[in-house]
């Protein structure tokens, strides 16, 4: 689009950031209203028709759990301790072990532990619960890491932003190109030492693994920002609008926050964990919490926003002018 006069440019841009809005407004309230378990996969120790009788003894709440049976108490112990699962249940006649891990979600551990409580009291049982991987007590609900990963995802984006801005979205030629690179791993390296140091030695939130916090980080801020200045770089202003609506309208509520994505509706929980959020937020809590047991999945969905990002805006490079262009006509 070219030849724009002011009033439409302000009142095309004044609509679409209100759509921006509403959409923000309707994907949170949405996403995290109201969370409920999807399935949450709990294994037990016994045999299927213990666990058909289990399902009973569940009620109408057992379709908000998938029991699925386990050969041996160490391998349902490793399963829940590598988040493969979201509980492990032994039930005995006299006294039933319940293994749970908080760092999942403390609100799907309360709500198991709720569900076989009532289990366990049913068949005059006494349940013990063991917390496999707790939460620090100073991070009780979850959220530093949380916080920690939005926050290299909103820097991320605003760098881009701003430096388009500045310099011009779309590079000239492939120097142009190279020229930006550097900035732009610079900044990504600064954001994950910073983001890392604040959460472990500013306030002592969440200790240990720093160097791998760091990583993690740096590839968050570099797949983020590289997909802003593409998506920039192709449609300026409409790229950033595009930007966003991915990472901060739809990304930051389906990363779940202190509830697992499991406990999210449609769609946020079937995409949480294709966009940077999600992934990103994975890979810290597989790194804290989880032994990195599922870090590869998620490294692998980040480096794919990195790849993208740096491959198109070297295409946008060689064009040397984005695909779509709104240019403001001299007169009002």
């Amino acid at each position: 689009m070219t030849g724009l006069s002011k009033k439409w440019l302000i009142a095309i841009v004044g609509f679409a950031v209100l759509v921006i809005q509403l959409a923000f407004i309707s994907s949170y309230v949405g996403a995290l209203h109201s969370p409920e378990p999807h399935g949450l996969g709990v294994g037990v120790l016994a045999s299927n028709s213990q666990i058909r009788s289990l399902s009973a003894s569940i009620g109408p709440s057992s379709s908000d759990f998938s029991l699925l049976p386990v050969a041996s108490k160490a391998k349902l112990v490793q399963e829940v301790e590598d988040a493969q699962l979201f509980a492990g249940y032994i039930p005995t006649q006299h006294s039933s072990t319940l293994y749970v891990s908080s760092a999942q979600g403390t609100v799907a551990t309360s709500l198991i532990e709720g569900v076989f409580s009532q289990v366990a009291l049913q068949s005059h049982s006494t349940l013990h619960t063991s917390d496999l991987e707790p939460l620090p007590k100073n991070n009780s609900g979850g959220l530093v890491q949380f916080y920690l990963v939005i926050g290299w995802i909103v820097g991320a984006y605003l760098f881009a932003v701003i430096f388009g801005l500045l310099v011009g979205m779309t590079p000239n030629g492939l120097v142009g190109y190279f020229r930006r690179l550097p900035m732009f791993l610079l900044y990504s390296i600064l954001s994950g030492i910073g983001g890392a140091m604040i959460v472990t030695n500013a306030f002592g939130y969440q200790q240990g693994h720093e160097l791998f916090i760091v990583l993690i980080g740096t590839l968050i801020v570099g797949s983020v920002s590289l997909t802003t200045a593409a998506l920039q770089s192709a449609g300026g202003l409409v790229g950033t609008g595009l930007v966003i609506l991915g990472f901060v309208v739809v990304g930051n509520p389906s990363a779940g926050g202190p509830w697992p994505m499991a406990m999210l509706p449609a769609p946020w929980r079937q995409i949480g964990g294709w966009l940077p959020n999600g992934a990103g937020l994975n890979a810290v809590r597989d790194v804290l919490f989880f032994h990195g047991h599922d870090l590869g999945s998620q490294l692998l969905v980040l480096g794919i926003y990195a790849a993208v990002g740096l491959g198109l805006l070297a295409l946008l490079s060689v064009r040397g002018r984005p695909l779509v262009e709104i240019s403001l006509a001299s007169r009002d």
